[in-house]
């Protein structure tokens, strides 16, 4: 007996070392898994948008309708690194390029603009969810025949420039042909600063935000024609516009 306790105790050491080598092994296993996980998790925060999602209802379209193709311009007085973010990004549906928390941007006078991999662009353009409505007691009644000479007449009274305008038609102008008949109305910055408050560091001498409304309509309601605001360009000027039809 005494002589396989002996044995016995020969053996725990050797025991206790493998056990003790095996613990050390899994602890490092285990702080470089977690490593591991944490750097992951960092690098896809910094990879991705972090743009929360809508509460908007989407039962009916029009409670939550979808705002198209708004771009915005942006026209220092000289090279300038702009900063453009919004009170709201869980709004936001699609962006290009793609919105990280904000955009920053070199913009030059004549509206360039350059992020900061070199990529350049003419305008930054996103879509979004709004629940924001217009007014529905005045609206322009427009046709298909006389589209085209509404939107060159009242973006210019809006204050759009050549370029601007020309855009905004090429997008807008198959939609009010294709209803025939359209409600046509604009809502301003301040209506839609408060709907989604768009952040411009430095901030810009003047802002103009347009949107449009097209709706389909059968007949003219003769509703009253609403009041064109116009904009005057001074000094750093940001425009932007967009719109919903339904």
């Amino acid at each position: 007996m005494s002589a396989e306790k002996n044995k016995n105790k020969q053996k725990n050491p050797e025991q206790n070392k493998i056990i003790t080598l095996i613990v050390a092994v899994s602890a490092i296993l285990f702080v470089i898994a977690v490593a591991i996980v944490g750097t992951a998790i960092a690098h896809s925060k910094a990879e991705k948008p972090v743009i929360p999602t809508s509460h908007c209802s989407r039962e009916n379209p029009w409670d939550c309708p979808t705002v198209d193709k708004p771009i915005l311009y942006l026209y220092p007085t000289e090279e300038t690194k702009v900063n453009v973010s919004f009170a709201n990004p869980g709004q936001l549906t699609t962006t290009y390029p793609k919105y990280y928390g904000g955009w920053t941007v070199t913009a030059q006078p004549n509206g360039n603009l350059t992020d900061i991999n070199g990529n350049n662009y003419y305008a930054l353009y996103w879509e979004e969810n709004s629940e924001f409505r217009p007014d529905s007691e005045t609206a322009f009644y427009v046709t298909k025949d006389n589209a085209i000479d509404f939107l060159e007449s009242k973006l210019t009274l809006i204050g759009l420039n050549e370029r601007e305008r020309n855009e905004f038609i090429m997008y807008w102008l198959p939609i009010l042909e294709e209803n025939e008949q359209s409600l046509v109305r604009f809502a301003y910055t301040d209506e839609l600063q408060a709907d989604n408050e768009l952040k411009i560091l430095p901030k810009p001498d003047s802002l103009l935000r347009v949107r449009i409304f097209v709706e389909k309509t059968d007949s003219n309601p003769n509703l009253p024609e609403p009041t064109i605001n116009h904009f005057e360009r001074n000094g750093f000027t940001a425009i932007e516009w967009g719109g919903t039809s339904y």
